[in-house]
């Protein structure tokens, strides 16, 4: 009996001490994302990211900021909010140029950073890291450009900062739209590859016949690979070239249907000289009348040189910093060209930035554009592709016959956003059911690990909305 108590008793003695064991680990969890956030702005060391590959349905970050003007030494407010239905481990932060004032977490999941960006530099980053429970690491970062007209900023890149500031240059009539082009061209200048020459009076250097067999639409004569102008046999002169876009792995690709405007640079304004559009094996070229020296107020001939735009016919990829526009790239001119000669101008575009990319998501509707109208025998309607899109996942809104895609992922192993054609083909088919009425489509978010049938059912999500929305997602 003595035994048995004794035994009982150091058993009672080893349960509270596991007991306390547990309770002492709760209490850890529970309060191991506080103690990090009331020592957040002491705390600039990086993270060491781990291999688990976070949930692209439920877990990401959004981050918003000011829309209106802040300036140098002016203080403003950041937010990042967390998406996820996972615990928030920890969190950390590293910053360039901006002085955090204060991090607040009064809300779970919501960090609240107040900066200020120094008048000492003029580019400004910071980056947020969020460990989850499953040791998952999600990021985010916030960029900002500097100068005297005020802070520009993004969540997507440098870049994108920049050419905030050079369209808000353009648009307030600072720069000419030749300013414009050139500086929009600094920014991509590392993936961008430009071969740029003429050729005098050599008229056997292109082999037009490969050039002009090629027609963009059967029914739109006019949209021809190679295209005149009124060119009279004495004054024509040629401009040619190939553009192409390298993928990831290094291959290269032809633009195919791409829009090419042919420019003369006159140093005021720049003039269209003719729109064409390269043919399938991404090869362009165009005859024009050259400039008279003296009705034209020309010192020689034009100064020729392309503007190469991320879209179609009829499918255009824009950008939104603010106020929309067009993916383009302009070259270098070449000045003077001589009556007779060939200019030849090839370009080479690769996904080391947003416009690169920009190019490939064209090739991949434009692919779907097509096997749609050799399946139909109609052409579909037009559509704008935003890239990159501030949307929770790659959308299509029919409303504004609209496809968003979202920005390119920072994690290594990923398939990059603007590279996943099976995604972008996909959004492409609800823009093909809802121009040719072939499903009734189902509107609203909805995720593959929701059941839309059972666990949901409601006006919003029943059997009939879960049926028509897994047809309308085949």
């Amino acid at each position: 009996m003595d035994s048995f108590k004794h035994t009982n008793k150091h058993s009672f003695i080893v349960c509270l001490i596991f007991i306390i064991f547990i309770v002492s680990l709760l209490i850890f969890a529970t309060t191991k994302t506080v103690n990090n956030f009331a020592h957040a702005d002491e705390h600039t060391s990086s993270v060491q990211f781990n291999n688990n590959e976070p949930d692209i349905e439920t877990d990401y970050i959004t981050v918003s900021y000011p829309t209106n003007t802040i300036f140098q030494n002016q203080s403003f407010i950041v937010t990042f909010i967390v998406a996820t239905s996972k615990t928030i481990l920890n969190f950390d932060y590293q910053v360039t140029g901006f002085d955090v004032l204060a991090v607040s977490n009064d809300i779970y999941s919501v960090f609240e950073f107040e900066l200020c960006a120094s008048s000492n530099f003029s580019d400004y980053l910071l980056h947020v890291q969020i460990e989850l429970s499953d040791d998952t690491v999600i990021n985010q970062s916030f960029y900002a450009l500097g100068n005297e007209y005020g802070l520009f900023f993004s969540e997507f890149s440098c870049d994108d900062a920049t050419e905030k500031y050079i369209h808000y240059l353009y648009s307030s009539e600072i720069i000419t739209e030749l300013e414009f082009d050139s500086l929009r061209r600094e920014i991509y200048i590392d993936s961008v590859i430009e071969e740029n020459y003429t050729v005098s009076n050599d008229y056997s250097f292109v082999d037009r016949s490969q050039i002009n067999r090629e027609i963009l639409f059967e029914f739109e004569s006019s949209n021809t690979t190679n295209q005149t102008s009124s060119a009279s046999i004495t004054d024509a002169t040629y401009v040619n070239g190939l553009l192409q876009w390298k993928d990831d792995a290094g291959e290269l690709h032809p633009l195919r249907r791409i829009m090419v405007d042919i420019m003369d640079y006159d140093g005021i304004a720049p003039d269209i000289l003719g729109t064409v559009y390269t043919n399938n094996e991404g090869r362009y070229s165009f005859t024009f009348d050259n400039a008279d020296l003296l009705l034209e107020f020309e010192n020689g001939g034009y100064d020729v040189y392309i503007k190469v735009y991320a879209g179609t016919t009829n499918a255009q990829v824009i950008k939104s910093n603010d106020n929309e526009y067009y993916y383009t790239s302009s070259t270098q001119a070449n000045m003077n060209v001589t009556t007779g000669s060939t200019t030849v101008i090839n370009m080479t575009f690769g996904m080391g930035s947003a416009l690169g990319q920009a190019f490939q998501i064209s090739q991949a509707v434009l692919t779907a554009r097509d096997f749609a109208w050799n399946m139909s025998g109609s052409i579909p309607s037009d559509m704008t592709i935003l890239y990159p899109a501030a949307t929770e996942g790659c959308t299509y809104d029919r409303e504004t016959l609209r496809m968003y895609i979202v920005p390119a992922s920072k994690d290594g192993d990923y398939i990059k956003s603007y590279a996943a054609w099976d995604v972008i083909m996909h959004e492409y088919g609800h823009h093909i059911q809802y121009d040719m009425d072939i499903t009734a489509g189902v509107e609203g978010t909805h995720f593959a690990y929701e059941n839309d049938i059972d666990s949901n059912y409601n006006a919003t999500h029943n059997k009939g909305v879960g049926i028509r929305l897994a047809w309308g997602e085949s």
